[in-house]
């Protein structure tokens, strides 16, 4: 990639416009445009950068969820809070015990139809 494009993806990267972008890299908004719609360079270059940010953004948030379930656990166990605050406390935890428990089964589920797709390809390579 060109230094230009480079300038241009870090701008897009750090969350800028398009237009802020452009004015970063010294091209026309048109131009980065053309870029993230026909070279699969620069394409590529920011589909990895996002994917690397959402990662981050996700560990940072598991983190945090972890703070969180321990900060309503200490609520629900403390005797001292008011009924009303413990029950909503309770609730937030089944829910998201609940949740997480949807979404294991969620990604076992994909996990089983994404070998049944491999099988499935394997032995229509066989059959060939």
């Amino acid at each position: 990639m060109t230094s230009k494009q480079n300038l241009a993806l870090t701008s897009l990267l750090a969350g800028r416009s398009i237009s802020s972008a452009a004015s970063v890299a010294g091209v026309a908004r048109q131009t980065v445009g053309r870029w993230m719609r026909d070279d699969a360079d620069f394409r590529e270059a920011l589909r990895d950068g996002q994917m690397q940010a959402i990662e981050r953004a996700a560990r940072l948030v598991a983190a945090q969820s972890c703070d969180a379930v321990e900060y309503f656990a200490q609520v629900l166990h403390n005797s001292k809070n008011e009924p009303a605050l413990r029950l909503k406390a309770a609730r937030f935890l089944a829910d998201a015990a609940f949740k997480l428990h949807e979404t294991r089964d969620l990604e076992s589920d994909v996990d089983d139809l994404e070998r049944l797709v491999m099988e499935l390809k394997e032995s229509t390579k066989v059959a060939k």
